[in-house]
């Protein structure tokens, strides 16, 4: 048996819609699943709304997604691709003419003269209420004129019967033949409508699965009817269920945060995405965190749902979250974090060895890698930037002196990085247990000075544990920041600490 061959067929006309990106991923994922071919298709016929703008933010979203193809351009520029090229349908006009040719030759096709004003002319001549339903019939459909006039082309459909196929999501479905039209298949200018070129593209390129969500299967019957006038076995077909704005509302491009190009500038990961878009017609038990090639692995069609589901930003954030704190790799995380650091102008790099220590320390509360990055902000800076409201709350002249004493600590106490023999969880531990002893030995509870210190070390008053903070800075570091905030403090009127 041959191996399946799945295409995804986005259209040029804006960014890459979250709904785009998971119709991709589940035809990436069967691609990768059977050993399959995964074709990228760009349909870009639609000339008033293409841009080229769309067609770069497209391959930039699906290079960033993970989700790469094996047939298909490379980039905007690119019209190779692979043997069933060009893959952009405005290079394949002449294509698409010779196959709708060949539909009027073997009779299923015509050519069709009548002129807009015909058409409307046709449903004005129908009572007012049935001019909605009103299905064109074309005088031209029975001759075969061949005119030196504009035209389009038509498709003969049937008047008795149904037209069916079976779907993996919804089996059998059955339309009826009279609800059918002698749909477009050409335009004018020489343009495929819609359902013609994907079929035709479909056919050359030899694609077996056609998977897409809910809404094309409007589109199915039609493009049945096309497939057998070719006489063409039909690819399988796949439905999937909707991602909804509401009960009532897909949703569209209106709604904020739906391109894929959004979530990587708020700091998402690609699989901490994919992981929240899987769930929208797919699941296994009740897993919510996948790597793409886990996915790969666990992916079927027995769990693929019929039910719509509405979208749910913070759900979505929240797994984010969850794949940050327990999936991503650290060198992931570290790559990603590199752009948000430098949008806060901490330019460090990769083989900085604060860097991967100082995720550690945050990944588990991080929504998104910009919000990991702010977390980061203070391990990074030479001076931490100072939340003034937890200076105000938490410095006082009688602090100045514990903060003197636990610089001294810091001093002799954190290990510098070269000299460690342990895990840094190891000596986390160890430094986290002499602390408390030495705070204990001064005569105070750690809550009375914990605070204090950890504005000093930070610049905020919430923070991770300050053991894990000092190590991270180092010793020298550790040091110099609390005699900082030793002299701050000791410079605040006693009027002022305190005050609110």
């Amino acid at each position: 048996m041959d191996k399946p061959r799945l295409r995804f067929a986005p259209s040029p006309t804006g960014y890459l819609h979250i709904g785009g990106a998971r119709t991709a991923l589940f035809n990436w994922l069967w691609a990768r699943k059977t050993g399959g071919t995964f074709v990228l298709r760009i349909e870009d016929t639609d000339v008033a709304r293409n841009t080229r703008e769309s067609v770069e933010a497209i391959f930039t979203a699906m290079k960033w997604l993970g989700l790469d193809w094996d047939e298909g351009p490379k980039d905007a520029d690119d019209q190779g691709g692979g043997p069933n090229g060009p893959y952009f349908q405005s290079k394949r006009l002449a294509l698409y003419r010779e196959h709708a040719d060949k539909l009027i030759r073997s009779g299923h096709a015509y050519r069709c003269y009548a002129t807009k004003e015909d058409i409307d002319a046709a449903r004005m001549a129908l009572p007012e209420k049935l001019r909605a339903s009103f299905h064109f019939q074309s005088p031209w459909r029975d001759k075969r004129a061949e005119l030196d006039k504009p035209h389009v082309v038509r498709i003969k459909a049937p008047s008795e019967g149904e037209v069916s196929f079976d779907d993996l999501v919804f089996g059998t479905i059955k339309v009826p033949a009279h609800t059918l039209r002698d749909e477009i298949l050409i335009r004018e200018n020489g343009m495929p409508l819609y359902n013609f070129g994907c079929v035709v593209d479909d056919l050359t390129m030899g694609i077996t699965h056609v998977i897409r969500g809910k809404d094309h299967i409007i589109n199915t019957s039609p493009q049945v009817l096309m497939y057998r006038a070719f006489g063409a076995k039909l690819p399988t077909f796949g439905h999937l269920p909707m991602l909804m704005k509401n009960s009532k509302e897909k949703l569209s491009k209106r709604d904020g945060a739906v391109g894929v190009g959004e979530y990587e500038a708020l700091g998402y990961l690609p699989d901490g995405l994919l992981s929240y878009l899987v769930r929208f017609g797919w699941s296994f038990g009740d897993e919510e965190l996948f790597t793409k090639a886990s996915l790969a692995e666990k992916f079927d069609w027995d769990r693929v749902s019929k039910s719509d589901g509405i979208y749910d930003f913070k759900k979505c954030k929240a797994i984010n979250q969850k794949f940050i704190a327990k999936l991503a790799t650290i060198d992931e995380l570290a790559k990603g974090s590199i752009k948000p650091l430098a949008d806060r102008s901490l330019i460090v790099s990769l083989s900085d060895p604060r860097l991967v220590e100082s995720i550690n320390t945050v990944r588990e509360r991080a929504e998104t890698l910009v919000v990991m990055a702010e977390a980061m902000d203070f391990y990074l800076r030479d001076v931490p930037a100072m939340d003034d409201a937890a200076v105000t709350k938490f410095y006082k002249p009688e602090v100045a002196d514990t903060l003197e004493k636990l610089a001294e600590f810091a001093a002799t106490h954190v290990v510098e990085r070269e000299a460690r023999t342990m895990s840094f969880g190891e000596h986390q531990k160890a430094l986290e247990e002499a602390l408390r002893t030495f705070v204990t030995g001064l005569g105070i509870e750690m809550k009375a000075i914990g605070q204090p210190a950890r504005v000093a070390l930070t610049g905020r008053g919430a923070s991770p544990d300050l053991a894990s903070v000092m190590l991270v800075l180092g010793p020298s570091v550790s040091a110099r920041r609390l005699r900082d905030g030793a002299a701050r403090a000791r410079a605040i009127e006693p009027a002022a600490a305190g005050a609110p």
